[in-house]
């Protein structure tokens, strides 16, 4: 056995070469990614066999991405895609006595889980394993990122005074009034992102324009949306409402803004506390502060403690 690049033209290469192209646009419209490279192992003599398990396997990565361009599956986990058991997803083609599998793996060659949400963010190879009668053969589609995902932090030079950053800008600690807001703002798509809450006392959560106030309480102005912790409620305009449960410590926060839409709503561990503000128009950023609390944002830089909802991108970034 050995590994070697496949050649362009051969015998039986003729499918495998049309596909490959179909195959490198797909790649780039439904993952962002710049590059395909295709890699076989197989026995120094080829066969019929040999031939139609390549095929099978080519089969098997065609029939993969064509799921993932048509979309859906941007924060489901791998399993989402087909039969799933020890990272590897499993198809049958039409030709009988035929049949492939499918595994992710990431940039220091590691096997994705089946359960695996982040995959689209993870995923560096594409492996496909054909069999046809007792022969089985592989081929490895490598992709890499166009663009690497710039992920928002805390914006250290967009802040109140009395608020102090750490943890590379993800970590509020407030011991005054004031908010801060993120480093990226967005005026359309899906985001979520996560709160995990070490001090809530006065917390205040949401999202703000640029012209919110740094050194007033958050949601007192017309430009900042917040829930707080301590009764549950929602503050725009210096108007306070009744919203969703109080959050503590050890709670986690998710927080869905729709700007397709214009609509905020938020989940406290997983559980959605129902639409919180309608009419949200951009550019929005990230937002917190209050007055006292100490909390750790994640913008999706990191694995979230739970998976965003469906059609949501998994993060703030640009």
């Amino acid at each position: 056995m050995f590994v070697k690049t496949k050649p362009l033209f051969s015998r039986k290469g003729s499918v495998l070469i049309f596909s490959l192209i179909v195959l490198a646009f797909m790649l780039v419209s439904a993952l962002s990614i710049a590059t395909v490279s295709v890699t076989e192992k197989r026995a120094s003599l080829s066969t019929e066999k040999s031939s139609r398990s390549f095929q099978v396997a080519d089969s098997g990565v065609e029939i993969m991405l064509q799921k993932i361009y048509k979309g859906g599956f941007e924060t489901s986990p791998l399993s989402a895609l087909g039969p799933c058991a020890n990272g590897e997803i499993s198809g049958t083609p039409t030709t009988a006595g035929t049949y492939y599998t499918i595994s992710f793996y990431d940039s220091s060659d590691t096997k994705l889980d089946c359960t695996e949400a982040s995959w689209r963010n993870k995923v560096a190879k594409i492996r496909s394993e054909g069999v046809s009668g007792n022969t089985t053969r592989a081929v490895e589609v490598g992709v890499r990122p166009l663009l690497s995902q710039t992920y928002a932090t805390w914006n250290p030079s967009d802040k109140g005074s009395e608020i102090t950053l750490s943890n590379g800008n993800l970590t509020i600690t407030q011991n005054g009034t004031g908010i801060v807001r993120s480093t990226i703002s967005v005026a359309t798509g899906k985001w979520y992102w996560e709160y995990s809450i070490a001090s809530p006392s006065q917390m205040r959560a949401g999202v703000a324009k640029s012209g919110a106030s740094l050194s007033n309480i958050f949601g007192s102005d017309a430009f900042g949306w917040s829930y707080r912790a301590a009764d549950g409620t929602k503050f725009n305009n210096g108007s306070s409402g009744a919203y969703g449960d109080t959050y503590t410590v050890g709670d986690v926060m998710g927080v869905a803004l729709d700007m397709d839409a214009g609509t905020l709503v938020f989940y406290k561990n997983n559980v959605s506390q129902g639409t919180a503000y309608t009419g949200l128009t951009g550019p929005m950023y990230a937002g917190a502060g209050n007055t006292t609390m100490v909390s750790t944002v994640n913008f999706g830089a990191t694995p979230f403690t739970y998976s965003p909802p469906a059609g949501f991108n998994a993060g703030l970034y640009q």
